[in-house]
């Protein structure tokens, strides 16, 4: 039977879950400086990606890293990757709770 974690998927989910990082950033300062401005298109879309699919994203990295980490399988991603999508999901967790 093959394995069905495989590091491709986990490159594709890590590379997704640090755009939607950078747009939770982009949110957040949008929500505390009045002085940041954004039109209310791209607002949205930021704050769509940022915290909406930006959890969806880290959590299903982590969750496909414990995945390969169970079938004691090598996970090739690098190690900052992994430690920005761990803090900013918390930071997502602890904005969104506000």
């Amino acid at each position: 039977m093959k394995n069905i974690f495989n590091n491709s998927f986990l490159a594709f989910i890590g590379r997704l879950a640090i755009i939607c990082n950078v747009f939770t950033v982009v949110s957040i300062l949008f929500m505390l400086f009045k002085w940041f401005k954004l039109p209310t298109v791209v607002a949205s879309y930021s704050i769509g990606l940022g915290f909406v699919m930006g959890p969806i994203a880290n959590i299903g990295f982590l969750l496909w890293l414990a995945g390969l980490k169970l079938t004691k399988q090598i996970a090739i991603t690098p190690q900052w990757q992994t430690i920005v999508i761990v803090m900013m999901l918390l930071v997502q967790l602890l904005v969104v709770n506000r």
